[in-house]
This record gives structure tokens, C-alpha cells and sequence, in this order.
């Protein structure tokens, strides 16, 4: 089991009572990509922290991530999501993808599993490049019951994010049972 004392400056809170069930991670690093470029649509965003490229170097974005908490002796578990309120199609990755909504229900279900009540909880990590920066900060402000031990912000950019998603979050939002995340009810973030 991995000792967490002195690896991030967390204020004390209410522990749970019981230790957290062998196998499961240690952290969780909860990811968002970015838009897919000025001429791409909205729609075909898709999650790419996790792919390797020339542009990387060969080297998936999140892998090195995820490698640098592997060295510090963690148990690593990744979720990816696209820029977009809900799952989608992309044309782009020709996948159904995972969007704000999918990550703010699996980070629902490691808060239920794997933080509350544990003496040692999962931690949480957010990742965010470009548009995605401002899903991540969105899932933050949303979630203020989780301590989230690192933001990693990778040319985060909100130029035009409300005008390319405004639609999509009304259409997800609106009229549904799902709330819409502070501070959208006010507009452009």
C-alpha cells in the first residue's frame, strides 16, 4: 500500500474508517482533449491525450503522465474524454467518445468506491489541453467534495470554447435531469 504522507499539501479532512480494497488505484487522472482544430466540427472532438503521434514523439501524452505517478510507486488508472458535453460520434476517430458527462459519472463512481469512507482514498488528478482545460476546470467546480491533487494544463485556451459548445451544452443540459455545471447558468464562463 502506497504511503501518501508529504506527496501533496492536502488539508486534513474526516477519514474514513475502513482501508481501501487491494487492487484498486491509487490515483486516477480524469483527462480532457481539446478541440480539434479552428476548421474542425465540434461534433468530431475526440480524445487524443491518449495516442501516440509524430507531434509527440512517439509518445501518448497521458503515457508519460501516467508513467511519471508509476514511478512514485502508484497504481494508475486513466480516463480520457473528449471536448463535448456528452458521448458523441466523431468522424475524426470514427469512435463513440466519452464526454463531460461520462467523466463527471465516473468520477461519481470513485467518489462512491474509492474516496468516501477510506482511511486511504484514491486521489484525483485532472488533465486538460486546450479546450479541454476548461471541461476539467468545469468538473473541479462541480465536484468541490474531491480534493484533486494536480491539475496538469496543457495549453489551455478558452477563445471561443462558449461559442462552439454553447449549443451542444443547451441541448444537453437543458430540459434534462442532469444539472447544468456552474457557472454555465450565467453564460460564457
Amino acid at each position: 500500500m502506497t504511503d501518501f504522507s508529504g506527496f501533496v499539501p492536502t488539508e486534513e479532512g474526516p477519514r474514513g474508517s475502513r482501508p481501501r480494497p487491494e487492487g484498486t488505484p491509487d490515483l486516477v487522472i480524469v483527462a480532457f482533449s481539446g478541440h480539434c482544430g479552428i476548421v474542425c466540427h465540434t461534433r468530431n472532438t475526440w480524445s487524443y491525450l491518449d495516442s501516440a503521434s509524430e507531434a509527440t514523439g512517439g509518445v501518448a501524452v497521458l503515457d508519460g503522465i501516467v508513467d511519471a505517478y508509476r514511478e512514485l510507486g502508484l497504481e494508475v488508472e486513466v480516463f480520457s474524454a473528449s471536448s463535448f458535453a456528452t458521448a458523441h460520434y466523431s468522424a475524426v476517430s470514427q469512435e463513440v467518445e466519452h464526454g463531460y458527462l461520462q467523466a463527471q459519472a465516473y468520477l461519481d463512481e470513485v467518489k462512491r468506491d474509492l474516496i468516501t469512507g477510506y482511511t486511504n482514498p484514491t486521489r484525483v488528478v485532472l488533465v486538460g489541453h486546450s479546450h479541454g482545460t476548461v471541461w476539467a476546470s468545469l468538473l473541479a467546480m462541480n465536484n468541490l467534495d474531491v480534493t484533486f491533487d494536480a491539475f496538469v494544463s496543457l495549453d489551455a485556451i478558452c477563445w471561443q470554447w462558449w461559442a462552439r459548445h454553447k449549443g451542444f451544452v443547451a441541448q444537453t443540459f437543458v430540459g434534462s435531469p442532469w444539472p447544468l455545471p456552474y457557472p454555465l447558468e450565467n453564460g460564457d464562463p
